[in-house]
């Protein structure tokens, strides 16, 4: 008795041998999660960039296409920034609180490459 069953379907390699895997992640449209914890992130525009390893992209990973080679994710220059959790804004103010830095919106924003108005949302109890 053989258990197993053809399929029709075959498979395919993602990744050519010995290439490394995308370091971040790029969104290819805007959209929303309305799930827990993923809806206080609000809107991920098109074009938000997340590193490898974010939960948000391996939650959806259909809504982000690889970015080739990221040397380094730049802060906000007029285009979409990194996206942060509120989990991320609570600990880099603690950090912050530690090190005797002020830790206002402003502060908190800077220090993770984001917008203050970011920091405010994230920080709301929606």
């Amino acid at each position: 008795m053989n258990l197993l069953v053809h399929t029709g379907m075959t498979s395919v390699q993602l990744l050519p041998p010995l290439s490394q895997p995308a370091a971040a992640h790029r969104a290819s449209r805007e959209f929303w999660s309305i799930d827990v914890p993923y809806a206080s992130m609000g809107v991920i525009p098109a074009g938000a960039v997340v590193p490898a390893g974010h939960p948000i992209l391996a939650a959806y990973p259909s809504m982000f296409e690889p970015v080739p080679d990221v040397p380094q994710l730049p802060a906000r220059a007029g285009g979409p920034g990194l996206i942060v959790t509120r989990e991320q804004v609570v600990a880099k103010r603690i950090e912050l609180l530690r090190l005797g830095q002020p830790a206002g919106h402003n502060s908190v924003a800077r220090a993770l490459l984001v917008s203050p108005d970011t920091v405010r949302r994230r920080l709301r109890n929606d």
